[in-house]
């Protein structure tokens, strides 16, 4: 009889076990989001120590800070069209990876430095894109070199380091990528609005979406804002908004503007991201690499490459 008593509790207490130890259902969207940005495969992994690297370079005092019109943004220009081609993603116009341009205002001329990962068959397209062009030196007579690490270098490098991703996993995407480095931002935005310009209307209806980063490495939290000049977005920006540990939302603009702009303007759909107290140390001698937080740009590109790349395809416009 006690055996059978004995028997009878343990098989309770087995069955009590394994139902406390059951692991609870999770949601379709919560798998998707864990399939998505928390299980990809290690082919799309964005290496941190690439993202230094980059920053180091493009904010060295090699570029004399990078202004628009200078030799030092002519040089970065030239290492951002080697670093593409290194990476056998060819130039978006054919033989070169340098869009010249003049800004109206100044006279100065400058170069977007622009490259394209594309299937012959499919013209839909997706821009990812930072500017790289800063302040040169301060002013006042110190003329010292201002670095731009954050401002803009932590943009770029994202946008290098999803070029090297895409370019080794190009195969499984559906939307040609197209890489852009712009210049003459300080100049009222002339870079991007010359690129901007010199589409046709099909080249137009055949983008897809445009996301702009700029000045992504601040610290102050992973708290983010959304700049967009239409509701074309929507979907990407909820998208964004919920990528876990990140507080990302779209706010009206003030002063500034960045180089989604002229894109939001004319119905594209486009935004560009920004650390949320970008403000913090920018145009200053102090905004080396060392004030970037590199964490916070690995987290925005890893998940920006993780959406991209998992895009699905829509009908060319032709």
């Amino acid at each position: 009889m006690k055996n059978k008593l004995f028997l009878v509790f343990l098989c309770i207490g087995i069955l009590l076990f394994t139902a406390c130890s059951k692991e609870p259902e999770i949601s379709k969207e919560e798998k998707a989001y864990q399939k998505k940005y928390v299980d990809f495969p290690e082919k799309l992994k964005v290496e941190k120590n690439n993202l230094i690297e980059y920053i180091d370079e493009i904010s060295s005092e090699k570029y004399e800070g990078r202004k628009t019109g200078t030799k030092g943004e002519a040089e970065a220009a030239l290492y951002l069209a080697s670093f593409l081609k290194e990476l056998k993603i060819e130039p978006y116009t054919e033989g070169s990876y340098f869009q010249v341009f003049t800004d109206p205002d100044t006279g100065i001329e400058g170069d977007n430095v622009l490259g394209i990962l594309k299937y012959p068959e499919r013209h839909k397209y997706v821009i990812i894109s930072a500017y790289y062009d800063h302040l040169g030196r301060e002013e006042g007579g110190k003329e010292r070199i201002l670095p731009g690490a954050n401002q803009n270098a932590s943009g770029v490098a994202a946008v290098m380091e999803a070029a090297r991703v895409f370019s080794k996993n190009f195969d499984n995407m559906e939307y040609n990528v197209v890489f852009v480095f712009w210049s003459g931002h300080e100049q009222n935005l002339a870079g991007s609005k010359a690129y901007f310009d010199s589409l046709t209307e099909t080249e137009k209806n055949n983008i897809h979406f445009m996301v702009n980063l700029d000045t992504i490495g601040s610290f102050g939290g992973k708290n983010y804002i959304i700049w967009r000049e239409n509701d074309l977005s929507q979907k990407e920006i909820a998208e964004f908004a919920g990528w876990k540990d990140f507080s990302i939302k779209p706010v009206a603009r003030a002063r500034d503007n960045s180089d989604h702009y002229y894109f939001g303007l004319n119905n594209i759909s486009a935004v560009t991201i920004r650390s949320q107290d970008w403000e913090t140390g920018s145009g200053t001698i102090g905004d080396t690499r060392y004030g970037v937080n590199i964490d916070n740009v690995r987290l925005i590109t890893q998940n920006l490459v993780n959406y991209i790349y998992n895009l699905e395809g829509e009908e060319d416009a032709g």
